[in-house]
């Protein structure tokens, strides 16, 4: 009977290759890898909820890219500490059965017998195809998530770019407005510009009009002062000439009242 084949959700491989990557940078090469161990192992537990053997870490630390090889007893002891020491956040699956003695290649009870099998009692070839086989399927499962999560981005950026390409239709269409309407009253200045034009050249022929009709009364008034000029040195030379007239007028009639006056006294 074929034993079930190890997978994980998405958010689990999420988890698993955020703990590695996290327990690399936490625990370098330069450091002991019993950190690392330590920090990698309890990452995975908390995404999964399960502690695992040798050979999945290893397979899982292969697909996060990392290829630091810890020693056999450095993964038992690691492994070890793992499942005597109870891990936060989250419970962990692991059989109510008595564990086996840890060592290179132990497992969790979670695990199938074949697996838990040294493999010196494996046929040869089947641990090598065994691991090909989940490696390649973990790193399956990481493809296709990783597909999810990009299909999940270009499903963002295309709602995205509608949403934009919305906004630039509404921004199209405002400038499209606002252009007509810029039209509009470009169109009433010039209507308006156009008829104050008019009437300022209505007013320019007006003022020239005026402007004559002044000249020309200018001119007149000017001929009628000369003319009554001229008459009020005429009247003035006949009103001389009629005083003068009158003053002989009067010494003649006063020469001819006393005449007369003579004459009566001559006659008494």
């Amino acid at each position: 009977m074929a034993r079930p084949p190890i997978t994980f959700t998405d958010t689990e491989l999420r988890g698993i290759l955020a703990a590695a990557a996290d327990a690399d940078a936490h625990a370098p090469a330069s450091m002991h890898n019993a950190a690392f161990l330590d920090r990698f192992i309890a990452g995975v537990a908390r995404a999964t909820g399960r502690l695992y053997g040798q050979p999945v870490y290893v397979r899982l630390l292969d697909t996060a890219g990392i290829r630091r090889r810890p020693s056999a007893p450095t993964w038992s002891a690691a492994i070890a500490r793992a499942r005597s020491s109870p891990l936060p956040s989250r419970q962990l699956l692991v059989a109510s059965a008595p564990a086996p003695d840890v060592h290179e290649g132990a497992a969790p009870d979670s695990l199938t017998a074949f697996e838990r099998a040294p493999a010196s009692a494996r046929p040869a070839g089947d641990e090598r195809d065994d691991g090909e086989m989940t490696a390649l399927k973990v790193r399956a499962q990481v493809a296709e998530a990783t597909l999810r999560d990009a299909y999940l981005k270009v499903g963002q950026l295309e709602a995205a770019r509608a949403d934009a390409l919305q906004r630039v239709a509404t921004a199209e269409a405002a400038a499209r407005a606002a252009e007509r309407r810029l039209q509009e009253v470009i169109a009433e200045r010039e209507a308006m510009a156009g008829a104050l034009s008019v009437r300022i050249d209505a007013l320019a022929a007006a003022e020239v009009r005026l402007s004559g009709l002044e000249r020309h009364l200018k001119l007149q008034t000017d001929q009628l002062r000369v003319e009554l000029s001229a008459q009020a040195h005429d009247y003035k030379a006949r009103l001389d000439a009629a005083e003068k007239a009158l003053q002989r007028e009067r010494s003649q009639t006063e020469a001819l009242r006393r005449v007369l006056g003579d004459r009566g006294s001559v006659v008494e």
